[in-house]
């Protein structure tokens, strides 16, 4: 029977039974290449936000990192994941973690230059906390900076309206960057400067 004539649960049926086997030769090209290993899922630290993802992130944006390369990891991180900051000078760049705000809140990582005053909210599996973005925001725009708010989730999701809306109904925006992607993108690219 042609598939333009069969009836929709056998069409759906046929693309599913495709799909299927693409995925099972994209997982089998994964295990050959050793694309499944994950040193965080072995030590069972995949989902340890603060001790794992935001220490290792720190750490290699930080122009005084332990690996000793300076500014270069920081500057590939702002253009393949920052990506609409395009002129930020690297000159006198200062890398933050767990940073202090006003309020007694922590924000994830800084990056701050003459310029911009750069948040990133990570966010694992911790809910958002009520007016959090929007408090971040106020905390970085008293510096008399440029602000940049983003906010950096497993896939990339938005922020709850809670966490970036004040008691008084303002709104903040904060761009959405995501590990599956973003950061993906950037781990690529550190494997092309470290080869």
């Amino acid at each position: 029977m042609p598939h333009e004539i069969l009836p929709d649960w056998q069409k759906m049926r046929e693309m599913l039974i495709v799909l299927s086997g693409k995925i099972e030769t994209i997982e089998s090209i994964q295990k050959l290449k050793g694309e499944t290993f994950n040193i965080f899922s072995i030590l069972k630290m995949e989902r340890l936000e603060v001790e794992t993802h935001s220490a290792l992130i720190y750490e290699m944006l930080n122009p005084n990192g332990a690996h000793a390369q300076g500014n270069k990891y920081l500057d590939l991180f702002i253009k393949q994941v920052l990506v609409e900051i395009n002129d930020f000078d690297l000159t006198h760049v200062q890398v933050g973690r767990e940073e202090m705000t006003y309020d007694g809140r922590r924000i994830d990582l800084t990056i701050k230059n003459e310029k911009y005053f750069i948040v990133i909210e990570m966010k694992i599996d911790a809910g958002d906390q009520l007016q959090q973005l929007f408090d971040y925001k106020i905390h970085a725009d008293f510096k008399g900076l440029a602000t940049k708010l983003y906010y950096l989730t497993l896939d990339g999701k938005d922020a709850s309206s809670g966490s970036t809306t004040n008691n008084k109904k303002e709104k903040t925006e904060c761009e959405n960057i995501s590990f599956s992607f973003h950061i993906f993108i950037y781990w690529s690219g550190l494997k092309r400067v470290l080869k």
